[in-house]
């Protein structure tokens, strides 16, 4: 089948055969070819009409046989079964003989697929093509240039209605501005997007909207926009003088307050905000200090956000200020704007619920266009003119958020207007024309075969942003020159917060496909996708081995994600970019050591590193990021709290005020500290902006079991029913650690436990049952639970009820101790498996060394000192395979030392001489057993000590992360309370009796009068 491409470019191929493409040369055949697949009606065409059209001047015997040479030398180089009818009255194309893009586009539209027709409709027919002196054919041309772009306008409009009456308003915007890309001259198209970009709260691009049609207008016809146009502006405008919006924050001490709205008067067109809006270039102190956000458009965006209103509580404190509404009407009133604006203003209404999105900027600056190069030298380097354009573009298209204008538009909207090459206030003009917020514009100087390309980046506001040189001796080196061009134009790019390792990451790098696999790395992990950042950074270092950052940002995706590359962990990953360290430059070592610091060194060395970062740059976002990450995830091993984490994130936020990790930490945080309003504010920032982020229902569950909202549980549960076993233990464990509320992890449970799943699913969901159970202070239950999953994977019961028996609160009798220290002589330490759940990390993580360790913890409470102190001999001569499995026996053992000994301030001089001074990841929290018990015995030798405060510490780290610590919440609640009653902190001790008892209430029998007490010292505290 042949195949004709006439919208946007023309092109005629038949695969395996070159023979058409020679038509495209011959331009009044091709016009013949074209005539007889478009011609209205469809089908033959009388050869009286063609001789009209394209022989209207010659004789009849002169143009019958300039028509028949024609149709043979179309004959001759289509093939002899693609005309039919040559030989009568009419002559056509046979059926099916002939693919074309605009008879598609027509059956697309017709049919009501406007999607489909649009992606065929890459730009107007013919593009570019004429035939001198033939008026008939040039007339029908035109018209059936305007009846297409007609088509493909309207189609543009009724999607755009559709997305808008569905409430996808980012489809919508973006539906509207293709309307405004296909005639930019339309108003109705320009009223529709200002319309939407007012309904996302983004005045301001409207009405930069507003002029830079107006501006567009006046250059091109002289006209100035109708009456309803500029009503609709000066509405926008004096709407958003008196509603401007406030973003919320967690903490914004250090951002820049609001500057005063632009409007000038009821009466007035809003003044052109010019592009002083549209060229901040950072999303972290804009200048358009009320709105904020889109860290790569340079226009400051409002962080608005929506969320599944199933899922999220319309009650809570989160957005108490309303969006700007939606038009009333807004569809009816577009197709008759200009008597509603005339006769009775506009009307603005809520939108339904809490629907609200960040808009996107106008001229984002990651649209970016390459513009024509001014070329001097040789003749024969004339080609790069053009050339580079679809090069550079190709290169740069991609690159993490950039994204080109297609060169084809782009070259072919050069050549209509006369562009300048080279020139800068053209370039800018296109770059609007497509919605660029950058430009690209430079010079390819050649001389004596020597070529030197010179390429420079632009904003619109026409501002430099970066310049890039490379010159090669040899002409067929263009690609490399192109390559070059483009890393170094990568590199100079301007950084929005906490993006700054962009920049460096080009510079450390000479390979552009791993540059922008790396881009890709951080466009997905941005976005909360972190399992397809792994793919993308592992592809990074794949392509450049030597690429230290594409490492060390590979670490942590895959911390993120839970997942190895390969058989690396994290830590490894980190190991090899060190060798590579000294090709970074001073600061971002002191990142890549801090990184190896918390993973293969100390806790307290890392923080050390990056406060001395900070030091160097107190406004790099990644280190105050990390600094956080270090509080909240190993702060635990150092006795800090890791609510302690709150200041790092905060300021990550003051910073960059766009931060999705930072609110997820803050969220969680906030769901510890039982702030329910903040917590549910950031789940809501996150959420609604992405509500397909990797930890979205993670968050949802926090502010579902974090409230107890009925509704939103049974929400929240209903999506974690379609997860993998493996998912449903990891989003309810961690919804019940932040939120201290067991129901999560019991929700979970009943999940993991439903019929259809398997047995592995089985014996994780008795396992977390029973942990649940324990933090209820329910036993018996916890104890029948652990029986179920003993029958399925039996070391793995017996490891979880091993150390859950290390709780002193918990009523053990002698021969059930026993029984639990001889389930652990008994069951056989299973080879460990590759499929990445609690079980397989449990056997993965050191099992045999834990069990001796927990055989000897449980001897010691057992009072058995002889079986304790033998545990304690196999620890000490234990042969560690690693220096963390070294650094865990050592430790391992002076805590069994501490357990042996009956003073309790001898006790603490040894288990402080045996903590660790390095990161532990085998013992860790993804086993079932982790080390709350070894804080909380640090806790009670503080307090028994005297030392009550350093105790309070202590013991405030139990709330963690995945720490397998919930069973110790409890008892840890009481301890607080007495020490805080001790310390004459009523207030916080009457919060911790509360805790406790509402804990407990349900308790076994044998631990009720705890529980009469902490309610008795509770109302002695608030009388």
């Amino acid at each position: 089948m042949l195949y004709l491409r006439v919208l946007g470019a023309v092109a005629l191929d038949r695969e395996g055969d070159p023979g058409p493409r020679a038509l495209v040369a011959q331009p009044k055949r091709l016009a013949l070819l074209v005539y007889l697949a478009l011609a209205r009606p469809r089908g033959p065409q009388r050869r009286d009409q063609l001789l009209a059209r394209f022989w209207p001047g010659s004789g009849d015997e002169r143009g019958r046989g300039a028509l028949r040479l024609a149709l043979h030398a179309l004959r001759k180089a289509l093939g002899p079964h693609v005309l039919a009818g040559s030989g009568g009255q009419e002559v056509g194309l046979a059926p099916g003989a002939l693919w074309c893009d605009a008879l598609e586009f027509d059956r697309a539209v017709d049919e009501g697929r406007d999607a489909d027709a649009l992606a065929l409709y890459a730009g107007e027919l013919l593009p570019g093509f004429h035939l001198s002196g033939e008026d008939e054919w040039e007339r029908w041309l035109q018209d059936e240039r305007a009846r297409l772009a007609r088509r493909a306008l309207e189609a543009a409009g009724r999607l755009a209605d559709a997305a808008d009456a569905a409430d996808d308003l980012e489809g919508a915007l973006a539906w509207a501005r293709r309307a405004t890309d296909l005639d930019p001259h339309d108003e109705a198209a320009v009223r529709r997007l200002m319309v939407l970009l007012d309904a996302v709260d983004d005045g301001a691009a409207a009405t930069r909207a507003y002029h830079d049609f107006a501006r567009r207008l006046r250059a091109d016809t002289g006209d100035e926009p109708l009456a309803p146009t500029r009503d609709l502006a000066r509405a926008i405008a004096e709407r958003a003088s008196v509603a401007a919006p406030v973003h919320r924050a967690v903490s914004a001490p250090s951002l820049p307050p609001p500057l005063p709205p632009t409007g000038e008067g009821s009466d007035a067109i809003p003044a052109d905000p010019g592009d002083d809006a549209a060229g901040a270039g950072s999303a972290a102190g804009p200048a358009a200090g009320t709105i904020r956000g889109a860290a790569d458009s340079g226009v400051a965006l409002d962080v608005i956000e929506a969320s599944p209103s199933s899922l999220l509580d319309p009650a809570s404190s989160v957005s108490k200020r309303k969006p700007r509404g939606r038009w009333t009407g807004r569809r009816a009133w577009l197709a008759a704007a200009g008597v509603a604006l005339v006769a009775g203003g506009l009307a603005w209404v809520g939108v339904r619920g809490v629907l609200e999105r960040r808009a996107e900027a106008a001229f984002p600056l990651s649209r970016m266009a390459v513009l024509p190069f001014r070329v001097r030298g040789a003749p024969q380097t004339a080609y790069l003119g053009e050339g580079l354009v679809d090069l550079l573009s190709t290169r740069l298209d991609g690159a993490g958020p950039i994204h080109t204008v297609d060169p084809v538009a782009l070259l072919g909207y050069a050549r209509r207007q006369g562009l300048e090459p080279g020139d800068l206030a053209d370039g800018v003009a296109a770059a609007r024309h497509f919605g660029a917020g950058s430009l690209v514009v430079g010079d390819v100087v050649e001389a004596g075969g020597r070529l030197q390309v010179t390429a420079s980046l632009y904003d619109v506001r026409g501002r430099l942003r970066a310049t890039a040189r490379a010159a090669s001796a040899d002409e067929r080196d263009v690609f490399g020159l192109v390559d070059r061009v483009a890393l170094a134009l990568l590199a100079g790019s301007p950084a929005a917060p906490g993006q700054r390792l962009t920049q460096t990451a080009a510079l450390t790098t000479t390979s552009l496909p791993a540059l922008r696999s790396y881009l890709t790395g951080e466009q997905w992990f941005r976005q909360g996708k972190v399992a397809l950042a792994v793919e993308a950074f592992a592809e990074a270092a794949g392509q450049d081995s030597t690429f230290a950052l594409a490492l060390y940002r590979l670490s942590t995706a895959m911390d993120w994600s839970g997942r190895t590359v390969g058989a690396r962990t994290p830590g490894e990953v980190v190991a090899q970019a060190l060798r590579f360290r000294g090709r970074l430059a001073p600061h971002d070592r002191l990142l890549l050591d801090a990184r190896d610091a918390y993973w293969n060194g100390s806790a307290r060395q890392a923080e050390r590193l990056y406060r001395a970062a900070l030091a160097d740059d107190p406004a790099d976002v990644e280190v105050w990021h990390e600094l956080g990450e270090v509080l909240f995830h190993r702060g635990v091993w150092l006795g800090i709290p890791l609510t302690r984490a709150r200041a790092p994130f905060e300021r990550v936020l003051a910073l960059d005020p766009a931060n999705e990790s930072a609110r997820i930490h803050l969220a969680r945080i906030a769901a510890v500290e039982g702030r329910a309003g903040e917590r549910d504010s950031l789940i809501h920032d996150v959420v609604g902006q992405q509500p397909a982020h990797a930890r979205a229902l993670e968050l949802l569950a926090l502010g579902a079991f974090g409230s107890g909202d009925a509704r939103r549980v049974a929400g929240v549960t209903e999506r974690m029913r379609g997860l993998d076993y493996d998912a449903v233990w990891l989003n309810a464990w961690r919804a019940a650690d932040f939120t201290g509320n067991p129901a999560a992890g019991e929700a979970g449970a009943a999940l993991l436990l439903e019929p259809s799943r398997s047995a592995r699913s089985h014996a994780v969901g008795h396992t977390l049952a029973a942990h649940m159970a324990a933090a209820r202070g329910q036993w018996r239950r916890a104890a029948s639970e652990l029986r179920a999953a003993a029958a399925l994977e039996p070391a793995y019961a017996a490891q979880v009820r091993a150390s859950l028996a290390l709780l002193p609160q918990q009523p053990l009798t002698p021969a059930a101790l026993a029984a639990i220290r001889a389930a652990l002589d008994t069951t056989p330490v299973p080879a460990p498996d590759t499929i990445g759940d609690p079980v397989s990390n449990a056997r993965r993580y050191c099992p045999s060394l834990c069990r001796v360790y927990l055989k000897g913890a449980l001897a010691a409470r057992a009072g058995d000192s002889v079986a304790a102190r033998h545990a304690l001999g196999a620890l000490e001569t234990a042969r560690a395979a690693s220096p963390h499995e070294a650094e865990l026996v050592r430790y391992q053992a002076h805590v069994l030392r501490a357990r042996l000994e009956h003073d309790p301030a001898r006790a603490l001089a040894l288990l402080e001489e045996g903590w660790p001074g390095r990161t532990l990841p085998q013992f860790s929290s993804f086993e079932p057993y982790g080390h709350t018990p070894e804080r909380m015995l640090r806790a009670s030798l503080l307090r028994a000590t005297g030392n009550a405060a350093a105790a309070l510490e202590w013991y405030n780290t139990v709330d963690e992360d995945l720490g397998a610590g919930l069973a110790w919440l409890a008892p840890a609640h009481l301890a607080r309370a007495e020490l805080c009653e001790q310390l004459g902190r009523r207030g916080e001790a009457a919060d911790h009796y509360a805790r406790f008892v509402a804990l407990w209430n349900g308790a076994d029998p044998e631990l009720q009068p705890l529980v009469a007490r902490a309610r008795e010292r509770l109302a002695a505290l608030r009388r």
